[in-house]
């Protein structure tokens, strides 16, 4: 019996009880961030950021000892552990996502590595002093870079639970938890994060303004923004990584501060186009990018599609990119994902996530498209086999002679084609794949629409038009 690590997750914020604030007046507080953001920023229309997958040569996860496969069996892992999570109580742990992505903080600039998670909000880096708790212990996990000391940087400036920067976490995600009973007092955070593997996950510390400055190629771009200054930080995470970089819908998140803050044209929004299998292409200088801001806009154009941005279930997942999925065909056989077509499209049924590789679905939906794909891929030579990897997926032996299908994915208002390459993945010496899992329940709050199937389609959120546009492209040829 192969054991797998579960995650479960709990989230609060320390904030005023004094201020409550609605999604729009969150959103008029964020354009006060303006005052604060730098002059260079107010001339800017966008940033631009390396996507790093974690196994790419250039990443500080990578193993040179691991081969292409082991690492590949790792994603399939990661994949489940965040799988296993319930969107509709709380995210997942950040440190099992699959980016991560560099910038500088403070003044003079410190650069750190963070994980570039889209169930987040809050941007949080480990910082020096580190707090002790009452057995003198020091609370900050191992990091191979220099920790982040406040107290050297210029720009730095705490924050007051009576601020309007505080008062961004009236909507970040997964749940809030006010405890600020003083205007005066400071702006604090704890994000607790519940892992089988370890008593528990956390980190907590100061909210607080800083200098974020962005470097892509000679553009150098600085802009304030409001993040988490970690003074207690212990747990499941890794040592090679600072922190979190949040690109929720909360108005805390990253895409909506440089919004407001001038450097993103006052356009809510965001793209990344993600390269074809990153960890195989140690020759090539091609790397996915993230953009912000009115230039990151997909389209338009005849060849780009959109699809609604929604609730989740019940209505509780609204910081998640969560959108509609109606069913899969697999050549000319259409699966239906939902048996009530109304209720489907009202309410979001499957998250767009870039830290998860693979895509899962929900237990009964998966069952009939593994059972669709078995009759159209199986032939006289072709056979399905054990799955390598341990997790009873879809697999097949003798790869060169299978047949693949056609598969669409139908999301409300646009058919995505996904590719072969992107569907079915070696993970083994002649054996392939299918690299869509099955979810470990049959509720809606477990599918994900993971980063393999993302691959080479320029994706755009578009948080002020409440839409997700998609464009098949070259993610390797410059953007």
């Amino acid at each position: 019996m192969h054991t797998y690590i579960f995650m479960k997750i709990m989230a609060f914020y320390y904030k005023p009880l004094s201020t409550i604030f609605l999604m729009s007046n969150n959103l008029f507080v964020l354009c006060l961030i303006l005052m604060t953001s730098s002059s260079d920023a107010a001339k800017t229309t966008s940033y631009t950021l390396d996507l790093i997958h974690r196994d790419s040569p250039s990443s500080p996860f990578y193993d040179p000892s691991r081969t292409r496969l082991q690492r590949q069996a790792g994603s399939f892992l990661r994949s489940i552990a965040r799988s296993s999570s319930n969107l509709l109580s709380a995210p997942v742990s950040p440190f099992s996502g699959e980016y991560v992505t560099k910038f500088r903080i403070g003044t003079p600039a410190v650069e750190v590595l963070a994980i570039v998670d889209t169930h987040s909000d809050l941007t949080w880096t480990q910082c020096v002093p580190c707090r002790n708790n009452d057995y003198k212990i020091i609370e900050c996990y191992k990091q191979k870079t220099p920790i982040f000391n406040p107290r050297n940087s210029k720009t730095y400036r705490n924050l007051t639970c009576g601020s309007d920067q505080c008062a961004l976490l009236d909507d970040a995600s997964p749940g809030l938890l006010p405890a600020c009973n003083q205007e005066q007092q400071p702006c604090s955070y704890y994000v607790f994060y519940k892992e089988e593997a370890v008593d528990e996950s956390r980190s907590g510390g100061d909210i607080a303004l800083e200098t974020f400055t962005f470097v892509d190629g000679d553009n150098i771009d600085s802009v304030k923004v409001v993040f988490g200054c970690g003074h207690d930080n212990m747990g499941g995470f890794v040592e090679k990584a600072s922190g979190v970089l949040g690109l929720g819908r909360g108005s805390v998140s990253l895409v909506n501060q440089l919004a407001s803050g001038g450097g993103g044209g006052g356009a809510r929004y965001f793209s990344y186009c993600l390269t074809t299998s990153e960890s195989d292409r140690s020759d090539s200088d091609a790397s996915s990018r993230i953009r912000f801001g009115s230039t990151a806009i997909v389209g338009p154009g005849p060849k780009v599609g959109s699809t609604p941005l929604r609730n989740g279930p019940g209505g509780t997942v609204r910081n998640f990119y969560s959108v509609t999925l109606e069913g899969i065909s697999v050549g000319n056989q259409r699966l239906e994902y939902s048996s009530s077509p109304k209720i489907v499209k009202r309410i979001g049924n499957i998250v767009i996530d870039s830290s998860t590789a693979m895509t899962v679905l929900p237990s009964s939906f998966y069952d009939r498209l593994e059972s669709v794909l078995v009759k159209a891929i199986v032939n006289g030579t072709a056979k399905r086999v054990p799955d390598p990897r341990k997790t009873n997926g879809l697999c097949f032996g003798q790869v060169a002679t299978v047949n693949y299908p056609a598969i669409t994915a139908h999301f409300q208002g646009v058919d995505l084609v996904l590719s072969n390459e992107n569907s079915f993945l070696e993970v083994g010496v002649g054996v392939v794949c299918s690299t869509f899992l099955r979810g470990v329940s049959d509720e809606p709050s477990v599918a994900i629409f993971g980063n393999m199937h993302q691959r080479n389609i320029l994706i755009g959120f578009d948080l002020d038009n409440h839409k997700v546009d998609f464009l098949p492209t070259d993610c390797a040829k410059p953007q």
